[in-house]
């Protein structure tokens, strides 16, 4: 994390590094003061580091505390990089202002002349007002000549009028992103014939056959008219309840699980565990078996939580993005897009094993446990393949 941090706090000089080095979890204002450095630019460091979302505060026992705020720095260095390496077009029109609003953590739209680009911003998902509506004030504390009193001056804070800040809606990103893959995936098992046309189709909400055919011939001209065709297109979506009738019948529309269980099989497929211990790698295949994991040490049987494993795999894809682009930034001979897939994988699983036995223990808070009954996985439940299969399929798709 160290020198993640480096990389995205360089252009603001050493004393904004000096200051996070001593900012640790529940950390107040008094010990954070220690830091020798003047009054001053110890307050402008750390306006910084509030206003752009590096540091994050909160209230413990009528004192406020701070800490770094890991999750937000990992998402907004995964976007930045994502468009630097990957796709500088993915926001198009909106790249230059999506770019300034990650950056800067938290905007002012006053900021913006065009309003209504932030506004259509915003309506596509890729902008949200911000968290909380509180602009940092900091020039009290500055004039101060007393011992620092922090309960007097955190009062200070001015509370602005809401929807005057806006900030990065990362949910909705990354939600877009992972239905990206999903996509990509599903057009992988039926071969590049139907790419284009799932591409049409998943930008509608309901569907039915006529609609696919049209699309069909649209793109594949007469071919597309044989009945056959369309029928085996029509058939393994169906089959594969990727295509499920609304409550008319009449019509079909995407669903979203399936697509997601589809993604997951094909990363397990294709994915080799030589680099994982036998412990993980005995838990995935059962997992992936729609088998209950019975554990000796514990003596329980285990089932992994869909939200926990959610959050687990976007933060260790994430990670493992930022990683590759910081070697990249540090060795000028070493590019990512020229990593063949299945190294970058293995590079992967070597680097973030250990991460994924400390994340993911066997224990209540992260399993859903059930010690009497013999059901099988139920549909809030999720394959513990989906560990670090996101980043697999990141790079098969951005760099193969």
């Amino acid at each position: 994390m160290n020198n993640t941090l480096q990389v995205i706090l360089s252009d603001y000089g050493d004393l904004v590094n000096t200051v996070l080095q001593r900012i640790k979890t529940n950390t107040t204002l008094k010990e954070l003061f220690k830091t020798p450095v003047k009054r001053g630019e110890f307050f402008k460091a750390l306006f910084i580091l509030l206003q752009k979302r590096f540091v994050a505060y909160s209230k413990l026992e009528n004192t406020y505390v701070y800490n770094i705020n890991y999750r937000n720095i990992y998402r907004r260095l995964y976007f930045a990089l994502y468009v630097e390496f990957v796709d500088k077009n993915h926001f198009k029109m909106f790249t230059d202002v999506f770019l300034k609003v990650l950056c800067t953590g938290v905007c002012s739209v006053k900021q913006f002349r065009d309003i209504k680009t932030v506004s259509r911003m915003i309506d596509l998902k890729l902008l949200k007002y911000s968290d909380n509506n509180v602009d940092f004030n900091f020039s009290s504390m500055e004039r101060s000549t007393e011992f620092f009193d922090e309960k007097e001056n955190v009062k200070k804070l001015k509370t602005v009028e809401k929807n005057q800040f806006v900030m990065v809606d990362y949910e909705n990103l990354e939600e877009a992103m992972i239905l990206k893959y999903f996509k990509d995936s599903i057009i992988e098992k039926y071969t590049t014939k139907i790419e284009d046309i799932l591409t049409r189709l998943l930008a509608q909400p309901l569907i039915n056959e006529q609609t696919i055919k049209k699309i069909i011939d649209e793109i594949k001209g007469n071919e597309a008219s044989n009945e056959k065709l369309l029928e085996s297109y029509v058939f393994y979506l169906k089959n594969d309840h990727i295509l499920v009738p609304d409550p008319t019948m009449k019509n079909f529309r995407f669903d979203k699980k399936s697509m997601e269980i589809m993604l997951k099989k094909a990363c397990m497929l294709n994915y080799t565990m030589e680099n994982m211990s036998k412990h993980c790698k005995r838990v995935l295949n059962c997992i992936f078996e729609r088998k209950m994991v019975e554990d000796k040490d514990i003596s329980k049987y285990a089932l992994l939580d869909a939200k926990t494993m959610r959050s687990v795999c976007l933060d260790l894809h994430q990670e493992l993005f930022i990683q590759l682009c910081v070697m990249q930034k540090e060795n000028k001979n070493f590019h990512i897009w020229e990593i063949d897939h299945l190294k970058a994988f293995k590079l992967c699983a070597l680097k973030f094993q250990d991460k994924i036995i400390e994340k993911i223990p066997l224990i209540d808070n992260f399993w859903k446990v059930s010690l009497y009954t013999g059901s099988d996985i139920s549909s809030d439940q999720v394959y513990i393949s989906d560990l670090l299969q996101l980043a697999k399929s990141h790079f098969i798709l951005t760099y193969e």
